[in-house]
């Protein structure tokens, strides 16, 4: 696994910034964990890196000048908690993808999702996490190749067998998913803990969050599932450990999916629960 554990900064954005999470997510080399803690009606906003400190800020600062970059007092928000296992009630999901990579999520979105995320966080102290690195290109290739295999149609007919071609939804989806594969591609694992009585009920709250993700010409989104071993979920998520399945799906996003789930939000983000940085 590689984890994203050297370094860590908190960042309270400019309230009336512009997003520009594609072109800061194209000069990240390592591995990166994208982090909201939200507590005591607050929501911090925290990037974790596998280089060292001076190189996460300096990147930070260069594409958000004038965003506040500090750093936390605790290296993850329930370390004072870990060590007492009986004392604490959790509960950790991973949102995965429904089908295979090649097939793109929603991305096109009018509001910014993270009014949704930090909606469903009011009131709770929880976490949401994305651990994430750069992905090989052979993955998008093979996205690729999805692609050209959807434009030229489908075997129908068990006695005589013939091509049908593509319909015009599937032309659709094929070019979307070329222009996707063209795009720098990431692998990702993405948790959410909750700290609380009755976390399992409000974990289900961010459901509504990952919906705003599907998609309905690749019947692509998110489910979340809860793994079995907590106490070992919530280690890697202390040490931002990043871990690619060969027998599970992995998760792979576009540049442009990334970037709609680890964003510094701005002036369309309208929760006052952020700690925002109010004077450029």
């Amino acid at each position: 696994m590689r984890c994203a554990s050297r370094s860590i900064i908190g960042i309270r954005p400019y309230r009336r910034s512009k997003v520009c999470a594609e072109d800061f997510l194209r000069t990240l080399k390592g591995v990166y964990s994208f982090e909201i803690w939200h507590k005591e009606e607050k929501a911090k906003i925290f990037l974790c890196s596998s280089e060292p400190l001076q190189e996460l800020r300096k990147k930070v600062a260069s594409f958000y000048p004038s965003a506040e970059v500090y750093l936390p007092e605790k290296f993850f928000v329930v370390d004072d908690l870990i060590k007492c296992e009986k004392r604490m009630q959790f509960c950790i999901a991973k949102a995965e993808l429904k089908k295979a990579y090649a097939m793109p999520l929603h991305t096109e979105f009018d509001v910014d999702p993270f009014n949704t995320l930090l909606t469903a966080m009011i009131g709770l102290k929880a976490i949401y996490q994305v651990v994430f690195t750069p992905a090989a290109q052979k993955w998008m290739e093979s996205a690729a190749k999805a692609a050209e295999g959807l434009m030229k149609g489908r075997v129908v007919g068990l006695l005589d067998p013939r091509i049908k071609p593509p319909s015009a939804a599937e032309k659709e989806l094929a070019k979307k998913m070329m222009s996707r594969a063209a795009l720098p591609a990431f692998a990702a694992e993405i948790r959410i803990a909750v700290f609380s009585e009755n976390t399992e009920g409000y974990i289900r709250n961010f459901e509504s969050f990952f919906r705003l993700f599907n998609n309905t010409l690749s019947g692509q989104g998110f489910k979340l599932k809860i793994p079995l071993d907590q106490m070992g979920e919530l280690e890697k998520m202390r040490s931002r450990c990043l871990s690619i399945p060969r027998l599970r799906r992995k998760v792979v996003l576009s540049l442009e999916e990334l970037a709609a789930l680890a964003h510094l939000p701005g002036e369309d983000v309208h929760v006052r629960e952020v700690e925002w940085v109010y004077t450029a």
